[in-house]
């Protein structure tokens, strides 16, 4: 399976959210492998049981808090945000009963989310989030699927000089939200 796109995911969600239980059970088959492999990165010197306890939590949370996600949101961001957090709740559980060899990076990683790549692309979906919806929509486009300026144009009904000083200005709203 390749990389997962967030608004493949977000569909099935919303689906499931409509009543499609074969969505919801897509759904969880689509981001299984992305929570192993996570798991397993974050976690090297776990036990294969213990990781696989983390992500049946992981999922049970993400059925219990389905209804925190806003289906107008991008949904990949919100999962890694509710994964890392069953990761620190356990590796504080774990801390507390000593029975588990923590890698102290992983841990130091979760301490410090910054440091953490996906804790990263959620400020950014959050910084891309206080912008306004045509820079949004601009940045979307441009800085992340990677359109370019007459494409997003076209698609958004503005000039091409628009879409760029849209896109720098976005830019530099988000330079500051994240300095922050």
């Amino acid at each position: 399976m390749g990389r997962l796109k967030d608004e493949e995911v977000a569909n099935l969600m919303r689906a499931a959210s409509a009543g499609d239980s074969n969505a919801y059970q897509n759904f969880f088959k689509a981001i299984l492998p992305m929570l192993t492999n996570m798991i397993r990165t974050m976690t090297p010197n776990w036990t294969p049981d213990l990781r696989e306890d983390v992500i049946q939590e992981i999922l049970t949370s993400i059925h219990a808090k389905r209804h925190t996600w806003r289906p107008d949101k991008p949904i990949l961001p919100w999962i890694y945000a509710v994964a890392r957090y069953r990761v620190i709740d356990q590796v504080r559980k774990e801390k507390r009963s000593s029975n588990v060899e923590a890698n102290s990076d992983a841990i130091e990683a979760l301490a410090h989310p910054r440091n953490h790549q996906q804790e990263l692309a959620h400020d950014l979906e959050q910084g891309i989030r206080t912008l306004n919806p045509q820079t949004e929509a601009v940045v979307r486009a441009m800085g992340i699927e990677g359109k370019d300026a007459k494409q997003t144009a076209s698609e958004l009904g503005i000039s091409e000089n628009a879409a760029r000083i849209a896109f720098h200005r976005g830019l530099k709203k988000l330079r500051a939200f994240l300095s922050d």
